[in-house]
Order: C-alpha cells, then structure tokens, then sequence
C-alpha cells in the first residue's frame, strides 16, 4: 500500500513555514492577564459547555472534503472524510503519485481498496485509514477542546464522550471583546493540547454571544508565549436537516491561520543563535461540509471493481465471482 506523499513529507503541517519570517521574541503576543473585574463575575461554564454538547448530541452523521493546491499544482492532494456513528469513511488521492485509497472502519474491522482490485480486511482500525492529528479539519475551531495527540472526530464530540468530564474545571471566564465584528466572551481554557507543538497549551477563545459557537481562537505555551491563532473566514449554517437544534451550529469552511512557533522548526541566525519564532499564516477551505446527509451506504466501499478479498490478519484470499 502507498502512503500518501503529503504524510510522508508532513505536508499538511504547513507548507507556510517556507515563507514564515522570523520576528523577535517581544513582537510575539503574550497570554494577556485576566481583568480583575472579569474575575470577579460569575459565568455559567457549565452551562456553556452543555449548550455544546447538547449541538453535537444533535449531530448523526458528518461529512466534508478537502484539497491541497490546485490540479495542475505539484502535491495537490484530495481527502473525503465520512463519519456516522463508530463507521467512518476515509478517501485520498493523490493523482501525481498514482494513489487512491478508501479505508472503511466498521466498528470492528478496517477495509481498504487500493484501485487495485483487491480489498484488504483486517481486525481493528488500520494505522493508516485513522486521521492524523494533524489533518486539517472544519472541527479545528475546537481545538480547545482536545486535550491529547488524537484526531478531533465527531465521535468524540459526542454527549458522553471523555472529552467534556473535567474541561469545565480548566475553563474560566476571561472578559468580553469585540473579536472578527462580533461581540463575544472570552474563556480561557487550561491544559489543552496544542496540536501545532504537540504539547499542552492554553486557549482564549471567542464565543459569539448571539449562537455561543466559537469564532476563534488563540493557544500559548507554558511560557505565556503565543503558538497560533484561528479566526474564521466564513460563517455558514451546517447543511442537512434543518433540525432546530442544529441549524443555528455552524462549522468552518474557511479560516485563517497565523503560527509563531512550529513543531521541529528551529533555524539559526548569523550569529548561529536559534531562531524558535517564526511568523507565517495560511488559509483552509472545506468543500461539502455537511451534517445529517448520510445514509449507511454512503459509508461503504465501492465493490463493483473488486476482484478478491485479503484478509490480513490470516492471509486468506478470496477471489469474488463476476
């Protein structure tokens, strides 16, 4: 089986770094102290969180797509992303390279089709068809959320996922601000994960005080020194059902992204002095972003090509009739 060039060469972490420029360690913004006023109010953070929650109790299936650099582009690259349930369905291509798979965890076995005839079963999720961490995704604006080196699925999200047992006690209210045009409050989250340093970060995020979905945000080092921020581009109800409770969520089909530190990045200046900040920016766009459309056919191999089946785990091969 290939392996997709953009893992293997970490070109989903930013291609940005290239065209980063170096900046002094006192023009990178700093955790800025909570006011004493915003610390003396009292804010509901559980109230908070199960409006969240309660969003994504909401939410049955999910879907999206995304592509790096345009066809003609070297790298391009394309990724669909399908998820219902403990089922997902994964899809790259890669046409310069000649590549393209579809992995299918059922729940309890991962199937791949390579393009080659032949599907590959095997007990369990494959290390392959799981998501990288690193893997932009339109649940990016909840990153905050995460607080370890894993894939911030839908399943994850769900109402009695581990994610949501103990983030209220790291949360506290940090103040209000006018952040993207919209009037916002501002939480500060503790001991999340920073997804760019692979490290424990902390978060402010911006909530819309008109649908309480976040905006943006921005994540710092143990340091109090700025790793990213991410603001949105577009604002767009989810496709689907137009469930009361799920019309109002959005998601993110485009934000920004400006970086000030990068994982591994360390260069040297002509004094031969380490350079550990670097500022760059980049941009994602998501194509059908969608909730609530799936079916369990949509999450199924296509086997009108296959021609045998390998079961990996006892090298058994099954040639299929046509």
């Amino acid at each position: 089986m290939k392996i997709p060039a953009a893992i293997l060469l970490g070109l989903l972490v930013p291609v940005a770094v290239a065209s980063a420029q170096p900046v002094p360690q006192d023009q990178v913004p700093r955790l800025p102290a909570i006011d004493a006023k915003a610390l003396e109010q009292k804010f509901d953070n559980a109230w908070l969180l199960a409006r969240l929650q309660s969003r994504f109790a909401r939410i049955k299936s999910y879907t999206y797509a995304y592509h790096w650099n345009r066809p003609q582009d070297p790298g391009y690259f394309v990724e669909c992303w399908k998820e219902m349930g403990d089922v997902y369905y994964q899809e790259f291509e890669e046409p310069a390279q000649k590549m393209h798979d579809t992995f299918v965890y059922d729940g309890a076995h991962t199937s791949l089709s390579s393009g080659s005839g032949n599907i590959c079963v095997r007990k369990g999720e494959s290390p392959y068809g799981k998501p990288q961490t690193a893997w932009q995704s339109p649940l990016d604006v909840y990153a905050f959320l995460n607080t370890d080196h894993q894939y911030l699925s839908m399943k994850r999200l769900g109402p009695d996922a581990r994610i949501w047992k103990d983030i209220a006690g790291r949360m506290d209210y940090a103040g209000t601000a006018t952040f993207l045009g919209c009037d916002c409050i501002i939480m500060r989250v503790r001991g999340a994960f920073s997804e760019m340093k692979e490290e424990k970060a902390t978060y402010d995020v911006y909530f819309d005080t008109a649908t309480f979905a976040p905006v943006g945000w921005q994540s710092y080092d143990d340091q109090g020194n700025m790793i990213d921020e991410l603001t949105l581009v577009g604002l767009k109800p989810f496709a689907g059902q137009q469930d009361h409770d799920v019309a109002p969520f959005v998601f993110v089909p485009h934000y920004k992204v400006t970086q000030y530190q990068w994982l591994g990045i360390i260069r040297t200046g002509p004094d031969g002095k380490a350079i550990p900040y670097y500022k760059g920016s980049r941009e994602e766009v998501f194509d059908d972003v969608r909730v609530n459309a799936l079916g369990p056919d949509d999450l199924k191999l296509d086997m009108s090509q296959a021609r045998s089946i390998t079961d990996t785990d006892t090298k058994k091969v099954t040639l299929l009739k046509k």
